[in-house]
This record gives structure tokens, C-alpha cells and sequence, in this order.
């Protein structure tokens, strides 16, 4: 089984998320995690990740059109 953990920017709730990968992982399970990239430093040392998905929402939001933000949207 696969779990992804999605949770962009509240610093809170990443850090309470944490216990919740821990036990899937702990469960076999493989964890990814989406988070904005301003937090990626919360969870790049995280063993209980398999992987890390970054965003970055805010300039996807200030230049919606541009072809590099298309790219990464998808």
C-alpha cells in the first residue's frame, strides 16, 4: 500500500502529521509527502518517508500561465 501524506504549509499540522507517517510506514505501508517548499526542511531527514513532494503554490499562483508552473502542476 501507498500513502500520500498532503499537507503544504501549516507548520502545525505537518508536525502533528509526523506520528501518522511514522505508523504507516511502521505498517509497511510507503509514505510520500506533498508540502510547500518552504517546509521541506521539517521532513527531508524524515526516516519515515519514502519519498518528498515539493510545491510551491505561491508562485503557481502569481504566474498561473507560465509554462514551467503547467509543467510542475502536473
Amino acid at each position: 500500500m501507498k500513502l500520500l501524506i498532503v499537507r503544504l504549509s501549516a507548520m502545525g499540522d505537518i508536525v502533528h502529521a509526523l506520528p501518522l507517517a511514522q505508523n504507516a510506514r511502521a505498517s509497511g505501508a510507503g509514505v510520500g509527502w506533498l508540502v510547500e517548499r518552504s517546509y521541506a526542511g521539517l521532513l527531508e531527514s524524515a526516516p519515515c518517508l519514502d519519498r518528498l513532494f515539493l510545491a510551491d503554490t505561491k508562485r503557481w499562483r502569481r504566474h498561473p500561465f507560465s509554462s514551467s508552473c503547467r509543467r510542475e502542476r502536473r
